[in-house]
């Protein structure tokens, strides 16, 4: 029947717009590739817009989070939806790998003419610098029956669309600086550590060498927190290999970090992203219990990674940490709503998503003095909805501390991400910001929601000292902020013994929450630079962990 019904692009489903022309090559019609269709929820738009109003904007102890399976019951997918999905895949010989209601999503299986004839697109390789990958040339359409029960097809193409954020730079021989540090430095308070709490990481490529964990919490004398891990689909834990690790470490101490885009092995950065992630947790909130997610850098397996981390209802992580992502400008169109929907759900079950801001500053590091003026942030931590955690240079011993932009040994400048979304408007609580006020005349940028929210130590020189593939690494950037977020946020989830949830809101409103915070005054990121109050080169500023406490239990309307 499908067949024969008249078909209608679906909106927003444009191709990815890739910067710069690279070749295109035939693929292998016969190749098999998994696709996710994701449905709409069964849940009215009017009730859920009340819900996630509530859950951002109310005193956290007033706030009444839903469970896992309130939720699933109200806002997952109708069955007789998820049916019909299924269903039309069976008539183009697509077969249903996966159906989750919670999830609001079916994964069809099948070859690459059998996609091309369900969906009216068509397939090429496409040659990237970092390898050659699947591109979907046309915007999909679908039966006119079927368009309003779809709401995203991720997966039409398996290019790329998220970095890690870690700067790995340093000199040979130079000091490293002592992660336990940051306890005392941004005042965590000293009788908490995350006990009760889950810290969802979730990583997107290499892997874990489980005895790094273990080396790196001997050497600095305590226990290693419980690790429970999850691999999804097409995802493994694949660590890059000691030898490659070497080379990148030599790499890095010769001053030949980064090499040309085509060398870069994103495998060894992955597996140090995930080293660094679940070390920085363990040292910060020792007794959280840490969960992995392993998952694929694609649309497709940020939604998985995203979603089952949202949906684990046996770990119930109160707080997700992801150190990665990438420029609004080369992110899929439909994938960015479909993502910011599920941080209003992260509000909604109470968990807080902490999102790095990245580390190409304002956008306009690599222009040259002849170049127009372009600014520009990253997603997802330009959803309004996720923490945005951006970088400082913090100096313990002069006790300065001043929005991260840095070059080491001859480097490209290295700074916090920051600045406007052209993709999402300014939310109701971030109004009293004017991004004119910020933003150089005559730059291109956006002027919608404002990133960074906060902000903690980033730079390198000295840089943070890890533990991957038995070497150790130095660490630094934004990769290293929302981890540092990640485990305050577990500490205040125990404090209040309940979870915090969405600060977002709080943090602009006028109950004092960012009067707690040490407000950094003095930097810039590129063009834009720190003033008193909130900037975009560092938000509200950097945590007092013992103030915010005793803000956020304080807080009432």
């Amino acid at each position: 029947m499908a067949r024969r019904e008249r078909r209608v692009p679906l909106p927003h489903h444009e191709p990815r717009s890739i910067r710069g022309v690279y070749p295109r090559r035939v693929v292998d019609l016969s190749r098999v590739i998994d696709v996710t269709i994701v449905v709409p929820s069964k849940g009215p738009a009017d009730e859920w817009t009340a819900l996630v109003a509530a859950a951002v904007t109310e005193p956290p102890q007033q706030r009444n989070y839903l469970t896992r399976a309130a939720f699933g019951r109200r806002w997952g997918a109708s069955p007789q939806v998820l049916a019909k999905v299924s269903a039309f895949g069976e008539e183009y010989g697509l077969k249903t790998v996966d159906s989750s209601a919670w999830r609001r999503c079916v994964v069809l299986r099948g070859t690459l003419a059998d996609f091309q004839d369900a969906f009216s697109v068509t397939f090429a390789g496409v040659d990237l610098p970092n390898g050659t990958f699947l591109s979907n040339e046309a915007n999909p359409q679908v039966p006119v029956s079927l368009a309003p029960l779809i709401e995203a097809v991720l997966g039409l193409d398996n290019i790329p669309s998220a970095r890690p954020h870690l700067r790995p730079r340093g000199r040979r021989g130079s000091a490293m600086f002592n992660l336990p540090e940051l306890r005392s430095a941004y005042r965590f308070p000293p009788r908490l550590s995350g006990s009760g709490q889950c810290v969802a990481v979730i990583e997107l490529g290499g892997g874990l060498y489980p005895k790094d964990y273990i080396e790196y919490f001997r050497t600095i004398g305590i226990p290693p927190p419980p690790l429970r891990k999850r691999t999804l689909p097409r995802a493994g834990n694949e660590p890059s290999s000691v030898e490659d690790m070497e080379e990148l470490l030599k790499s890095i101490w010769d001053g030949d970090f980064p090499p040309p885009p085509g060398e870069i092995d994103y495998g060894a950065l992955w597996t140090w992203e995930t080293a660094m992630d679940l070390e920085i947790i363990g040292t910060l909130a020792p007794k959280a219990t840490l969960l992995l997610m392993q998952g694929v850098f694609d649309d497709q397996g940020q939604y998985h990674a995203i979603t089952s981390a949202l949906a684990d209802a046996r770990n119930a992580p109160s707080v997700i940490s992801c150190s990665w992502g990438f420029f609004e400008a080369d992110t899929t169109p439909i994938f960015m709503p479909v993502i910011d929907r599920w941080m209003q759900s992260a509000a909604v079950l109470g968990v807080t998503a902490c999102f790095s801001t990245g580390d190409y500053g304002d956008g306009s590091l690599g222009e040259t003095g002849n170049d127009p003026v372009t600014l520009e942030a990253m997603f997802p931590a330009t959803s309004p909805y996720a923490l945005a955690c951006g970088g400082t240079t913090l100096d313990i011993r002069a006790g300065t501390e001043t929005a991260w932009f840095q070059r080491i040994n001859g480097s490209a400048p290295m700074a916090a991400g920051g600045g406007f979304s052209q993709e999402f408007p300014l939310p109701a609580w971030q109004s009293d910001i004017d991004p004119d006020s910020f933003i150089p005349a005559g730059a291109s940028s956006g002027k919608g929601r404002a990133v960074p929210d906060v902000v903690s130590r980033s730079n390198l020189d000295p840089a943070f000292s890890v533990i991957a593939a038995g070497l150790p690494f130095p660490v630094g950037g934004t990769s290293a902020s929302a981890p540092l977020w990640a485990a305050l946020v577990a500490l205040l989830n125990q404090g209040l013994r309940r979870p915090t949830g969405s600060l977002n809101a709080l943090l602009y409103d006028d109950q004092g929450l960012s009067d707690t915070f040490r407000d950094i005054v003095r930097g810039k990121i590129g063009h834009l630079r720190a003033r008193r109050g909130w900037d975009p080169a560092s938000g509200w500023g950097s945590p007092d962990g013992e103030a915010i406490l005793q803000a956020l239990r304080r807080y009432n309307r």
